[in-house]
């Protein structure tokens, strides 16, 4: 027995998770400047749309790798990674405030995510599962995702993740 999602359910998620991130990415452009505290709405539509988003794509990474559309090693790094990233937001929703540990999670959650992505990416290369033109966007979604999220970094994860749900509603079930 397996703990991997379905594809059906991965799709799903990878679907919540590109919707989340575009959600995301807006608000971070329409005001990129944020603060450790979460006050207001704006704050508060910031945390819910990026920790949905990151819950998505722990779901969708496991649904990838169960649908034998990435590895299955460079899936678990990343859901790792993804891992990390959840304990650390959650964490700051009873406090209304990113708690002062969160870089002790968010920095290696981050590093495992984008070196899970890309090992996938170049399986992903190599055998011929994810369509080429989709595959830089796998590592790209945590580069430009983190590294300019400000300006709409989060645009790449949401295509990325787009393409994932895609991939997922097209995986076919052997009946035994």
């Amino acid at each position: 027995m397996t703990t991997f999602p379905t594809a059906r359910v991965a799709a799903g998620a990878a679907a919540v998770a590109s919707a989340a991130f575009l959600v995301n990415a807006a608000i971070q452009v329409a005001s990129p400047t944020f603060d450790p505290q979460i006050s207001g709405t704006r704050d508060w539509a910031n945390e819910i749309t990026f920790t949905l988003a990151v819950a998505g794509a722990l779901v969708g990474v496991l649904g990838l790798a169960r649908s034998a559309i990435i590895e299955r090693r460079p899936a678990h790094v990343a859901a790792f990674g993804f891992t990390l990233l959840l304990v650390g937001l959650l964490a700051g929703f009873p406090t209304a405030e990113s708690p002062e540990w969160f870089a002790a999670v968010g920095a290696p959650g981050n590093a495992l995510c984008l070196i899970g992505l890309g090992w996938a990416a170049v399986g992903a290369w190599r055998s011929e599962t994810v369509p080429r033109a989709a595959i830089p966007l796998m590592p790209l979604s945590v580069l430009l995702g983190v590294g300019a999220a400000e300006v709409g970094g989060g645009l790449v994860a949401a295509a990325w993740w787009g393409c994932a749900a895609v991939l997922l509603t097209r995986v076919r079930v052997a009946v035994a």
